[in-house]
């Protein structure tokens, strides 16, 4: 079990219930009233979500799934684009060794009238 695993998560949670808190026009009016309960439940909730996701591991396994299938597209689309880059480059030598070809029939035809 690794209950840290969503601590900078829980962190940031807290932190912005806590500014929420500072900045809320709302209040119940009484200390420990029922939004002060509210607040302290909401900043309670990731925590203890953190926790149950730790203990059942459903959403690090999802989590885990999902980016492996991200990486998965994201390798085909690289291995997509080398090959296209490398078919692109093996057209672009060939279009360069036909062009030096018509250059050396070129040039051999007119050496060969120059002479004749």
């Amino acid at each position: 079990m690794d209950f840290g695993t969503n601590y900078q998560r829980t962190a940031a949670y807290d932190a912005q219930a806590v500014a929420v808190h500072a900045s809320s026009t709302i209040s119940s009016g009484t200390p420990g009233g029922p939004m002060e309960w509210l607040v302290a439940v909401g900043a309670l909730a990731s925590p203890v979500a953190s926790i149950v996701d730790s203990v059942t591991g459903t959403g690090k396994a999802k989590a885990e799934a999902a980016e492996a299938a991200a990486n998965a597209q994201t390798a085909a689309i690289q291995a997509q684009i080398e090959h296209e880059r490398l078919a692109s480059r093996n057209t672009q030598q060939m279009l360069m060794y036909g062009l030096i070809a018509v250059g050396v029939v070129a040039a051999g035809v007119v050496a060969y009238r120059a002479v004749a």
